[in-house]
This record gives C-alpha cells, structure tokens and sequence, in this order.
C-alpha cells in the first residue's frame, strides 16, 4: 500500500509529496519525450536528455513512494540507495 513502509507508516505529507513529485516528473518526462519528436535535430539531445533524467528520477520517486529503496546495515543503520 503507498502509504505504509515494510517497516512502519509515513506520514502523510511525505506519501503525499512523494506522490506529486512522482506524477509532475512523469508528466514532464513523457511530454518532453513527445516534443523532442517534433523539435529541431539540433536541439532534440537536449529534449531527450532531460526526458531520460525525468525518467530516472520518476523510477526513485515511485520507489520512495512504494516504501523501496532503502535497506538496514550493520549496526542497525538504514542505508539509503534511492535517494
């Protein structure tokens, strides 16, 4: 569920954010992917440049949002690999 952790419960302005940055790079991402196609082929690598790090960081928002992408270490430390 999105808004519990394996571990515990986040609070709901964190679950909330999450969400809202989750859906805001997904969007960007996926509209400049479909502006590249129509852009200048001078400027289309740097359309598609930013549509790849939106992707990216769309992948990381939906792992933070699913309670993903951190793990306990040694000394019971968490170790964060999303952020």
């Amino acid at each position: 569920m999105f808004l519990f952790s394996r571990h515990g419960c986040i609070f709901i302005t964190g679950a909330i954010f999450d969400l809202l940055a989750f859906l805001a790079l997904l969007i960007t991402g996926l509209f400049m992917g479909f502006k590249a196609m129509n852009a200048d082929p001078n400027v289309r690598v740097f359309y598609y440049i930013n549509a790849y790090v939106c992707g990216v960081a769309t992948f990381g928002y939906f792992a933070m949002l699913s309670g993903m992408g951190w793990e306990t270490i040694m000394g019971c430390r968490q170790f964060f690999y999303v952020r």
